[in-house]
């Protein structure tokens, strides 16, 4: 039997070592994949496809439904072989978030996004909001998306190589 992950996250505030591999988050209402709060985790050999619903599109909010695979406040992971298409925002996202209380700025980084086919996502295949710092991005498929890669805000120190952005209505902003 296939597993399937339906609107589930891996959230907590601790390091939580968990493999989320060889799953279909599809078809999803909010969106595929997310880990919020968590460390030390790999995401990789999943299809997430086709997850959020048209009445989410707002392209300046960076906002969380509709994303194939998403890390929020969450750090030393490893997302890889993963297949990301057909979702409403993005396919991958990276995105700080503030913890409350206390007010605490709790940035992505350190990421390593590596050897994923991110196909076909409306607005943008990858995008870091906010304090993205220190990510590995490498060897990804970035095709057909409204966007290839965004970056925005205060990200800083980023490596970006060796990815195909093919097709993209525009490959980076």
């Amino acid at each position: 039997a296939e597993d399937a992950i339906r609107d589930s996250s891996v959230s907590g505030g601790q390091t939580c070592a968990v493999p989320l591999c060889g799953n279909n988050a599809s078809g999803n209402y909010f969106g595929g994949i997310s880990l919020g709060y968590s460390s030390n985790n790999t995401v990789g050999w999943n299809d997430a496809t086709a997850n959020g619903h048209i009445e989410y599109i707002i392209p300046e909010v960076p906002d969380h439904e509709g994303v194939g695979i998403l890390l929020f406040g969450s750090s030393d992971n490893i997302i890889e072989d993963n297949n990301v298409t057909a979702g409403i925002r993005e396919g991958i996202m990276l995105n700080e978030v503030y913890n409350y209380p206390p007010t605490e700025l709790i940035p992505s980084s350190n990421n390593i996004i590596s050897g994923n086919t991110v196909t076909a996502n409306y607005f943008w295949g990858m995008s870091f909001w906010g304090s993205c710092n220190n990510n590995t991005v490498r060897e990804n498929n970035v095709t057909a998306n409204g966007i290839g890669i965004g970056i925005w805000g205060n990200d800083t120190n980023n490596m970006i190589c060796h990815n195909s952005f093919i097709g993209n209505g525009q490959q980076a902003d």
